[in-house]
C-alpha cells in the first residue's frame, strides 16, 4: 500500500499569524517540516495542503510538492481529507505544520504500525513524568487498554489515581500526529462532530464516538512544536546553538 504524508498549513492563526513562512535559521518552517517528513522510511509522498498561495509558493520555490486546500476548513484533519482525495495513496499520515523538530524515526514507527493495522487510526503517546505537565489543560492525556489502544483522550488529568493524586505512574501524553487508510479518514472527517468532542475541543473522539480504534505507538517524548512568539524565539535560538543538529534523522 502506498503510503503519503500530508502537511496541513494554513496562514492564519491567532498566536501566531503567518507561522509557517517565519524562518528557522534560513528557512521557513514549513520547509523544515517538509524535510523531516522526507526522511521517513516507507514514505512514498510527502505533501503540504495549504489555502494559500504564499506558502505554495515557497514549498514549490524549495522543491517540494504542494496542493491548495480551501480556506473554510475547521480542523487540519479536514484540510488533509481534501488534500489526500488529490493524491494517490491507500495509507495517510497528518503531520502538523508547526513541527519542524517532529523526529523521522517516531513517524517510521507510526508508519509500520498502520501498515500492520490499515483498518485503525494510529497516533503517538510519551510518558509523562512531570505533574505540572500532567494538570495542564493544553496537554492531551490519552488512556489506554492492554492492546495499546486507545480508551479515552482528555484535557483533565487522567488517570487519576484516588489514593494519591501525585502519582503519575500510567500517565501518558497525546502527540497530535494521525495515520489513516483514505477510507477512515474520509470516515471520521464526514461524519458530524459528537458532543464529547465538542465539550473537550478534540477531534479524536469523534473518531472513538464512531467506533474507530486508535491504536497507539508510544515514544520518549514529545518534539518541540511551536505554537507561541516565545515558541519560536526558542526553535531559532536552537538552531543558532546547534545547527543542523537540532533537526533529528
Amino acid at each position: 500500500m502506498k503510503t503519503a504524508i500530508i502537511i496541513p498549513a494554513r496562514i492564519g492563526g491567532t498566536r501566531l499569524p503567518g507561522k509557517p513562512l517565519e524562518l528557522i535559521g534560513d528557512r521557513p518552517m514549513i520547509q523544515c517540516v517538509y524535510e523531516q517528513a522526507c526522511k521517513v522510511s516507507g514514505v512514498h509522498e510527502v505533501v503540504i495542503a495549504t489555502d494559500a498561495q504564499e506558502i505554495l509558493d515557497a514549498v514549490l520555490a524549495a522543491g517540494g510538492k504542494a496542493v491548495m486546500t480551501r480556506s473554510d476548513h475547521v480542523s487540519g484533519s479536514d484540510r488533509v481529507a481534501e488534500a489526500a482525495a488529490l493524491i494517490d495513496a491507500d495509507l495517510i499520515v497528518n503531520v502538523q505544520g508547526d513541527e519542524p523538530f517532529i523526529k523521522p524515526a517516531d513517524l517510521s514507527a507510526l508508519v509500520s504500525t498502520l501498515h500492520e493495522h490499515p483498518g485503525d487510526m494510529v497516533t503517538l503517546d510519551f510518558p509523562i513524568r512531570d505533574h505540572a505537565l500532567f494538570v495542564d489543560s493544553n496537554l492531551v492525556k490519552v488512556v489506554k487498554d492492554q492492546d495499546n489502544r486507545a480508551l479515552y483522550f482528555s484535557r483533565a488529568p487522567i488517570p487519576h489515581c484516588r489514593d494519591d493524586a501525585t502519582n503519575i505512574e500510567l500517565a501518558r501524553g497525546h502527540i497530535g500526529v494521525y495515520g489513516y487508510h483514505r477510507d477512515v479518514l474520509a470516515r471520521v472527517t464526514q461524519a458530524e462532530p459528537v458532543a464529547l468532542e465538542n465539550l473537550e475541543k478534540l477531534e479524536q473522539l469523534r473518531a472513538l464516538a464512531l467506533g474507530v480504534k486508535i491504536r497507539m505507538v508510544s515514544v520518549e517524548e514529545p518534539p518541540i512544536g511551536i505554537d507561541t512568539p516565545d515558541d519560536l524565539a526558542k526553535a531559532r535560538e536552537r538552531v543558532a546553538s546547534m545547527g543542523s543538529a537540532a533537526f533529528p534523522d
